[in-house]
């Protein structure tokens, strides 16, 4: 909305720019609750000034006050759905490659030898569905293993489960395969 020189503010605005100083704190008090925007408390408060400054006609009739805390909610509440929604980098999954980097990343010869020696500690029944399922030609379906060992698809899919399992196990108790904890989650490990 654009003034000119001899257009008079109308009282709304006025009324807004004197109780900035209280709509300041009603503001920041809605962004305290949420920890993670803390650090935008200044953006959020000028966000809600500038939406309440938008539209004047519309606060003649309301509670300025309680408005300003209703769009700094709804505003708070976008920007952490928005954050929750980022894809986010756990900085341990990442591998650490400052000292070389001419150090190869990702899985090497060395990895699948241990990955070979872990699944050889598996039971016999839980090496023979992982090998068939990762490692041998067109077997990567719980389908085609099943028909393989004249199992049901489910039963497959169940033991596999449980193999995986074990096989995480293997993978996260044991010292000597402490490299492979990369293709392990953090959040799954035990």
């Amino acid at each position: 909305m654009k003034l000119s020189p001899n257009t008079s503010i109308p009282d709304s605005i006025k009324k807004v720019l004197a109780m900035e100083a209280s709509l300041k704190g009603h503001i920041a008090a809605v962004v305290n609750g949420y920890p993670e925007l803390r650090t935008e408390k200044d953006d959020i408060v000028q966000e809600v000034m500038i939406a309440l400054l938008k539209y004047p006609d519309k606060l003649e009739n309301l509670q300025v006050e309680a408005y300003a805390r209703t769009i700094a909610r709804n505003i708070c509440y976008d920007m952490v759905n928005r954050l929750r929604k980022a894809p986010t980098v756990n900085m341990e999954s990442l591998p650490d490659n400052a000292e070389d980097p001419e150090e190869p990343q990702g899985f090497t010869i060395e990895h699948a030898k241990l990955i070979g020696l872990a699944l050889k500690e598996l039971k016999p029944d839980c090496f023979q569905v992982l090998n068939l399922y990762y490692f041998e030609e067109g077997f990567s379906k719980d389908r085609l293993v099943a028909e393989k060992l004249g199992q049901k698809t489910d039963a497959v899919k169940q033991r596999r489960g449980r193999c995986q399992e074990s096989l995480k196990d293997i993978i996260t108790m044991n010292k000597k395969y402490s490299v492979l904890l990369y293709l392990i989650p953090p959040s799954k490990r035990r």
